[in-house]
C-alpha cells in the first residue's frame, strides 16, 4: 500500500525502497504488536531478561529458580495473547 502511494505521489525511489524492505517474521510482527498494544507487560519482560542475566552472572541458583518461572508464566501468557 505505501509502495503504491509512493508511486501515485511520484516518489519512485521511495517506492522502490519500500517495496525492497523485508517484511518482518511472523514471530517478530507478533512481537512488535504486542509491544505496542500491552508495554507494561512487555516492559516487565525486557526486566525479567536483565534480572535473568543478572543471576546467570552471578550463578545464583535460587533467584535462576525463581525467574526462571516467571519467565515461563509471561511467556506462556504473552503467547496466548499473540495466538
Amino acid at each position: 500500500e505505501r509502495a503504491a502511494r509512493a508511486r501515485t505521489r511520484r516518489r519512485a525511489e521511495d517506492a522502490r525502497r519500500i517495496h525492497a524492505a523485508r517484511r518482518p517474521t511472523l514471530a517478530g510482527w507478533a512481537a512488535n504488536l504486542l509491544r505496542r498494544s500491552r508495554p507494561d507487560e512487555a516492559e516487565r519482560f525486557l526486566e525479567l531478561g536483565s534480572a535473568l542475566r543478572e543471576a546467570y552472572a552471578t550463578l545464583d541458583p535460587s533467584g535462576l529458580k525463581e525467574l526462571s518461572a516467571q519467565r515461563r508464566r509471561i511467556v506462556s501468557e504473552m503467547s496466548r495473547q499473540a495466538a
